[in-house]
């Protein structure tokens, strides 16, 4: 098989995050004291835009290095099933969110997502995922959302 195929998909990322962006910037990105709507989209769109250049570049680096097939079958079994983990956690997010409040499921599906990602210690899954959600929920209420508090709510 190619190495060279391995660059495509991130390829198709960095197209993405720059479509985001630039339809996100005419929407209107304001400051952060008075957001426009698509101050968060251009965010995301330059966030993966730095990670998928970097894939691009380390994809080119790598490319050589790795070798065979096998590997990459094996690897593409494993992924299948975590792509359906992953959809099906969203989805469940998706259905939890308004009922047990961000704080709650937020966390539940970082630990979950986390995990499948390969993490192996549970200290540092839970740190970070506790840490992740305090930090966005935070900086979010200082720009003026507010989140579902669910079972939270006073």
């Amino acid at each position: 098989m190619n190495k060279k195929y391995d660059v495509v998909p991130a390829l198709f990322w960095v197209g993405l995050s720059i479509f985001v962006a630039v339809f996100s910037h005419r929407l209107g990105l304001g400051n952060f004291q008075n957001p426009g709507p698509g101050l968060m989209p251009f965010l995301v769109g330059m966030a993966l835009l730095l990670a998928s250049t970097f894939m691009v570049v380390r994809s080119f680096l790598d490319m050589g290095k790795r070798n065979g097939i096998a590997r990459k079958a094996v690897a593409g079994r494993r992924s299948f099933w975590k792509v359906g983990l992953v959809l099906g956690s969203l989805f469940a997010y998706g259905v939890v969110l308004e009922k047990l409040g961000y704080l709650l499921s937020t966390s539940l599906l970082l630990v979950f997502l986390f995990r499948i990602a390969g993490s192996k210690s549970w200290r540092s899954i839970v740190a970070a995922s506790v840490l992740s959600v305090v930090l966005t929920f935070l900086v979010f209420n200082v720009l003026g959302l507010r989140f579902p508090l669910g079972i939270f709510k006073g």
